[in-house]
C-alpha cells in the first residue's frame, strides 16, 4: 500500500509539468497498547528466504517507518509540538494503566476538531466528541484552546451526571419507602402511588424492581 501512495505521489510530480521534485516519506503509526509492531518491516524480510541469494542485489528493497505510538517514551512525547502529542500521550497512559487522563490537560490543540474526532475513532470512546462539543458551545472565543479546558468540561459534566444520578436514586429509595409504609397500613399499590401522587413511568419502575409483587408483600409481612 505505501509503494502505492508513494508511487502516485512521485508519478504525480513527473506529470505536473513542474521542475520541482520533493521527497515523499510515509510513517506507519501502531496504535496497539499491548505489543510493538512484530511483522516484517521491509520486502526482504517478508521475502526472506523465498528467493536466490544470488538475486538480492537486484532486488529493490521498500521498508515501512513505524511507530509504536503506545511505548514512545514519555521525554519524547514532551518534545512533540503538535496536536498529535495529545494522542500519543493518551495511548502511553493507556499502556501503563494510567486512568488519570487529565495529564493530558497540558496539550495545547491548533486543530481540536480534528484531533477529538481523531481520538474519538481510534479510541471507540464518544466522550472525547461530547466534550469537545460542550466546551465549544460555552467558549466559542477562547483563542487558545487546551486539553484541560475541554477535559475540566468533560469531567465537571460528569461530576454534575453523577449527582443528578444520585438525587434520583435518593428520591426513588425515599418513595420505595413510603409506599411500603402506606401498603403496610393495609393501602393496595395502586392506592398507595395515587396517593403519593406517582407517575405511570415511574409505577412501572418501582414494579420492574420486584419489591411490590404479591410473594414479596407475603414474605415481609407474614
Amino acid at each position: 500500500r505505501i509503494i502505492g501512495y508513494e508511487g502516485a505521489k512521485y508519478n504525480s510530480q513527473l506529470i505536473s509539468g513542474s521542475d520541482e521534485r520533493y521527497a515523499v516519506a510515509t510513517l506507519v503509526l501502531n496504535f496497539n497498547t499491548k505489543k510493538r509492531w512484530s511483522t516484517p518491516k521491509s520486502i526482504k524480510e517478508s521475502l526472506k528466504n523465498k528467493y536466490p541469494i544470488e538475486l538480492d542485489e537486484y532486488i529493490n528493497d521498500y521498508k515501512v517507518n513505524v511507530i509504536d505510538v503506545a511505548f514512545m517514551d514519555k521525554e519524547d512525547i514532551e518534545k512533540l509540538n503538535s496536536d498529535f502529542k495529545a494522542v500519543a500521550k493518551y495511548y502511553y497512559l493507556k499502556r501503563n494503566n494510567i486512568e488519570n487522563i487529565e495529564e493530558l490537560g497540558d496539550c495545547n490543540l491548533k486543530y481540536p476538531v480534528q484531533t477529538f474526532a481523531t481520538m474519538k475513532a481510534l479510541t471507540g470512546d464518544s466522550r472525547f466528541e461530547i466534550a469537545y462539543n460542550d466546551y465549544e458551545e460555552t467558549h466559542k472565543d477562547d483563542k487558545e484552546v487546551t486539553m484541560e479546558k475541554i477535559l475540566d468540561t468533560l469531567m465537571n459534566k460528569g461530576r454534575l451526571e453523577g449527582e443528578a444520578r444520585g438525587e434520583a436514586r435518593g428520591r426513588f429509595e425515599t418513595l420505595t419507602k413510603n409506599l411500603k409504609s402506606l401498603i403496610s397500613k393495609n393501602h393496595t399499590f395502586e392506592e398507595s402511588c395515587e396517593l403519593l401522587d406517582v407517575d405511570e413511568e415511574t409505577k412501572e419502575k418501582l414494579l420492574e424492581t420486584g419489591e411490590f409483587s404479591v410473594d414479596s408483600f407475603k414474605q415481609a409481612f407474614n
